[in-house]
């Protein structure tokens, strides 16, 4: 059998997610990116962002948190490497369901973070405005009355 032969049979493995969520620790970490299953477990310390993201998203759908990141072509190619099979069809929806859910708390999650920054996005220019409106009218009358003051 040949290593092509190899690939093909475990691409055309049928997983169903109850087997994915049982690889989530370090020994054997399976992750899902768009209804394929991938068993990253040899790649968790080469990561580039580290163990700790793939541990937090192995034995479930990491599709929405993979494309948030903007994972480059060269990253696409290295994942086929890992394919274990293909979600099987009967838990597609619930994975269908789970991506809208999770993309609804991710953009919620967003908005909050933007709504509770120290400072909404107008209080400084706005305090800028006044701090140089308040120069100025403190500088205006100033400068007449001390040009006024050498005739005496």
């Amino acid at each position: 059998m040949s290593a092509g032969s190899g690939r093909e049979e475990e691409a055309s493995r049928l997983v169903s997610l109850d087997e994915v969520r049982k690889h989530c620790t370090s020994e054997s970490t399976w992750i899902v990116l768009h209804d394929k299953v991938y068993d990253v477990t040899s790649f968790l310390d080469k990561h580039p962002g580290g163990t700790a993201v793939l541990l937090d998203r192995g034995g479930q759908d990491a599709t929405n948190v993979f494309e948030d990141e903007g994972h480059t072509l060269d990253a696409r190619e290295l994942a086929k490497g890992f394919v274990v099979g293909k979600v099987h069809p009967k838990d597609l929806k619930i994975l269908e369901k789970d991506r809208a859910v999770g993309l609804k708390e991710f953009k919620a999650d967003n908005v909050v973070q933007q709504e509770s920054r120290a400072f909404p996005g107008w209080v400084i220019p706005s305090l800028l405005v006044l701090f140089i409106s308040m120069l100025f009218l403190w500088l205006v009358p100033n400068l007449s009355t001390s040009e006024a003051e050498p005739e005496q």
